[in-house]
C-alpha cells in the first residue's frame, strides 16, 4: 500500500523528532523540545505562537504530530506486581525503541486511518 504525502509528512516529521530525542542531535534542536512534566506518556510541550503563521514551523508542528501519534506507535506499559505502570518496563515503549521498530509501527498506523477515509484524521 502506498502512503498519502499527508501521511508521509506526519511520518517524516514522527521519525525526525525521534531521532532528534533519542540521540540528542543536533543538539540546538534538542535543546527546544521539552516534555510535559509528570508526564510518562512521552508528551512534549507544545510551544506557545502568538501568530498564526508561527505555527507552521517545525518545532510547533513536530510536537503536534508527535503528541498525536506516540499513543499509536509506542508499545504499552503493564502494571507490574504492586499495581504501578512503570516507564519503560515494556520492550519498544520508549525512546530505546529501534527506529526501525517505530518506523514499521508508524507506517501499519498512517495505512490504517488512510484505510478508514477520514481525511481529518491524516
Amino acid at each position: 500500500a502506498v502512503v498519502s504525502t499527508q501521511s508521509g509528512h506526519y511520518g517524516r516529521a514522527f521519525i525526525e523528532t525521534l531521532k532528534i530525542l533519542k540521540f540528542g542531535t543536533p543538539h540546538s534542536m534538542f535543546e527546544l523540545f521539552k516534555f510535559c512534566p509528570k508526564s510518562e506518556k512521552l508528551r512534549l510541550q507544545i510551544p506557545l505562537q502568538k501568530l498564526d503563521v508561527s505555527q507552521h514551523n517545525f518545532l510547533y508542528m513536530s510536537c503536534k504530530i508527535w503528541n498525536n501519534l506516540t499513543g499509536h506507535v509506542f508499545e504499552k506499559c503493564c502494571l507490574n506486581e504492586n499495581g504501578l505502570v512503570v516507564p519503560g518496563s515494556a520492550p519498544n515503549s520508549d525512546l530505546s525503541a529501534s527506529t526501525g521498530f517505530m518506523k514499521k509501527k508508524l507506517k501499519s498506523h498512517l495505512l490504517s486511518l488512510q484505510l478508514q477515509g477520514e481525511v481529518n484524521t491524516w
